[in-house]
């Protein structure tokens, strides 16, 4: 059993997780893809083990193509060069087959290895955003990197 990183998401029991759940859960995002708002992909390696998560949710699409980007690696496939590969796929994913021209991915700043994952696959450092984000019961500084598309095809800055 892999440890829990200070950064994963609380493990769900059997019980939180049944089919009903994820029937709805699929659903909805069905719905809000089909509606523009998020796109969210499951990740599975050639055994087809699910090896985690990467999602954009649209922040402003009508005049500036901007999203936000979201990424998780199940803890027992960490540091195994997974999130590095799919998150790249997924930035030129996000470019070329759902239309960005930027994409930024807001990190808590102690968060070392979701940091060196977005300066891995290419993202720049932006900014700082204070008190941005509500975590364990206080508003917490994020700092943001961002890809922004050259062209509609698969090459950002």
């Amino acid at each position: 059993k892999a440890p829990q990183y200070r950064y994963d998401m609380e493990p769900m029991s059997p019980r939180q997780a049944s089919l009903k759940w994820f029937t709805h859960l699929v659903k909805k995002y069905q719905r809000l893809a089909k509606e523009g708002q998020i796109y969210v992909f499951g990740v599975f390696n050639k055994k087809n083990e699910h090896i985690g998560t990467l999602d954009f949710t649209v922040i402003e699409r009508e005049n500036m193509n901007w999203a936000s980007v979201g990424y998780a690696v199940h803890n027992t496939f960490q540091k195994k060069g997974y999130a590095k590969e799919f998150v790249t796929a997924g930035l030129r994913l996000g470019f070329s087959q759902l239309g960005f021209k930027r994409i930024e991915a807001a990190i808590n700043p102690k968060n070392r290895p979701s940091v060196n994952l977005a300066k891995s696959v290419g993202m720049k450092k932006e900014c700082v955003r204070k008190k941005f984000y509500y975590e364990n019961g206080t508003w917490t500084d994020y700092v943001i990197y961002t890809a922004i598309s050259k062209n509609k095809k698969k090459d950002f800055e």
